[in-house]
This record gives C-alpha cells, structure tokens and sequence, in this order.
C-alpha cells in the first residue's frame, strides 16, 4: 500500500511539473537555457575542421530557430566540451536547436534552464539578494 501511495504521489508532482512547464510555455517569457554539448569523438579529424562543424550548426539554428538567442559559448574541460547559454521564450525552439547540435554537431547534449542568481533567491521567501549572496552558495 505504502509504494503505492508512493507511485500516486510521484505521479501527482509529476503531472503538476508537466503542468507549470506548459504553463510556462503558453505565456512565451524570456528564458535562459544552458546546453552542456559532448562532441563525438569521430566528429572531424582534423581539430581544425571544427569551426567549420560549428559554423554549419550555427547557420542551421539561425535559420531554424529564429526565436532563440545565442548569449555565449564557452569551450570547457572536464565532461563536456561546450557550454552554450541561450535565451529564448519557446522551448520547443530550444530543443529543436539542441537537436542540431546533436545531428550537425556530432554531440551529445544536456539541456536545462537556468534562473538568474536574485531571482532564484528572491523566490526562496521573497528576500531580495545583497551583493554578497549573489553566486554563493
């Protein structure tokens, strides 16, 4: 009895999420993502071939998901290899551009949104974050 309480709960916060996601979707607010890329090992063979991958991911996401926004692109080390952060306020345009990057990039991705620093807090009780609370943790 108790799992499946259990399973009913966890169902319930699920279809709650799924709502609010949608929700969310429907008013069309600005929203940052991060996209966190992992290029294939096979992807080119020349390192210096992958300005030109990236290019043609880029040209595509232009032209395919004009609603997103490229703020910034980060080369990384460690488990992946490149951070994006875009801004846009449809989703499903997200993830379309995700989906290039993995087609045209030859990359796995993860995706996910992000909430500014004082907003994130802000939403903790209604504090307003100070200078020094801002990027701490």
């Amino acid at each position: 009895m108790a799992l499946l309480q259990h399973v009913i709960s966890t169902s319930r916060r699920r279809t709650s999420m799924m709502a609010a996601i949608l929700h969310h979707d429907e008013k069309k607010t600005m929203a940052t993502y991060v996209i966190l890329s992992k290029i294939a090992p096979d992807a080119f063979r020349d390192p210096r071939d992958f300005a030109k991958v990236a290019q043609t991911v880029a040209d595509k996401i232009k032209t395919e998901c004009p609603s997103v926004t490229w703020k910034d692109s980060y080369a990384t080390t460690g488990r992946f290899d490149v951070v994006d952060i875009v801004d846009s306020p449809d989703l499903g345009a997200v993830e379309r551009a995700a989906m290039f990057i993995r087609a045209y990039g030859h990359a796995t991705t993860e995706t996910m949104v992000a909430t500014p620093w004082r907003q994130f807090i802000g939403t903790l009780g209604g504090e307003k974050a100070s200078a020094s609370t801002v990027g701490t943790v």
